[in-house]
């Protein structure tokens, strides 16, 4: 059996590392304001959206939108130190939910348009909280790529949806019949 000194400096030297760990997520520089997220207001985003932005994983997508408005590129791709310390603090400090209300809130969709709120009126004519999960995954496959032209992929973005659905069905996110009613859906094209 271990002896209680020994212990002892087993719990000493673990809570020691922690507190480094934690002294540097929360002050070492990385640009990005500690709390980008908090300002986030989750009571806004109509359900069945952020229930498909939980199962979308936004949150990396949060990180990238956060340092691009803060932090200066450093050449090709994301400054890695910024994105891992901005996850981290964003997990940490506001949560996964604040995260994905921040990307759905800041995200381009395409057209010039950013946000879920803009894309309810322009592309969906409808008030924010009138979103349905079928307009909930169409936005969320646009957020994830905005390059594709809603009305030019047409068949190619019926089937995406259609599959974020069930994917989101098989996954207990939502049920299988809401999945199944959202799917019959007609498409709806941005601009249209």
């Amino acid at each position: 059996m271990l002896s209680s000194k020994l212990v002892e400096r087993f719990v000493r030297l673990f809570l020691s590392l922690m507190l480094i760990v934690i002294g540097g997520l929360l002050f070492a520089p990385t640009g990005v304001p500690l709390r980008v997220f908090s300002d986030a207001d989750t009571a806004k985003v109509p359900p069945d959206l952020l229930v498909a932005a939980r199962f979308e994983r936004l949150e990396n997508y949060a990180v990238r939108l956060a340092i691009s408005d803060h932090v200066e590129a450093r050449g090709p791709g994301m400054p890695e130190p910024e994105a891992l310390l901005t996850h981290l603090r964003g997990r940490l400090l506001s949560g996964r939910d604040k995260m994905a209300t921040f990307a759905l809130e800041h995200g381009y969709v395409g057209r010039g348009i950013f946000g879920w709120v803009d894309a309810a009126s322009l592309c969906f004519a409808k008030l924010p909280e009138e979103l349905t999960l079928s307009d909930a995954a169409t936005l969320l496959i646009h957020m994830r790529s905005p390059s594709r032209a809603w009305n030019n992929q047409a068949g190619d973005l019926l089937e995406r949806r259609n599959a974020l659905l069930l994917e989101m069905a098989e996954n207990g996110d939502v049920s299988t019949e809401a999945a199944a009613a959202a799917a019959t859906h007609p498409l709806v094209h941005c601009g249209n």
